[in-house]
């Protein structure tokens, strides 16, 4: 039986760790004007590193909430989830790496886009079980 949590939990966290970079590329070029190969690699490299924990919460929780309730309710439940779980990768950063957590601008990309994510993500059954 293939873990549909895994594939779900995945889908969020990759769609989060490939577009919230773009996004801050695209708002450094335009306020700071270059620096846009540098932010899409510094922010998929670090992001998907410091991102791992935060992953496996995600995947456990939507592991449980899959089987506990219907598919709406679990994406309202993981976009509440969600929101300290991307912003634990900047926690985490700040702790080991020590890079200033005042940014906060770095933080709400992420978490804008992973709240996108959850909802963006299908979760469907099919036959008494959940697919996405």
């Amino acid at each position: 039986m293939k873990d549909i949590a895994f594939r779900y939990a995945f889908k969020v966290w990759l769609t989060t760790m490939l577009v919230s970079p773009l996004l801050l590329a695209v708002y450094q070029g335009i306020v700071y004007t270059g620096g846009f190969i540098w932010w899409v690699f510094f922010g998929v490299i670090f992001g998907a590193a410091l991102g791992a924990p935060s992953f496996v919460l995600l995947w456990l929780s939507a592991k449980w909430l899959i089987r506990a309730t219907n598919p709406v309710r679990c994406k309202v439940y993981l976009s509440i989830l969600i929101l300290p779980l991307a912003a634990l990768a900047f926690f985490i950063g700040y702790v080991l790496i020590g890079y200033s957590i005042n940014t906060v601008y770095l933080t709400i990309p992420y978490v804008l886009v992973a709240v996108v994510a959850v909802w963006f993500c299908k979760i469907k059954r099919v036959n008494s079980e959940l697919v996405s």
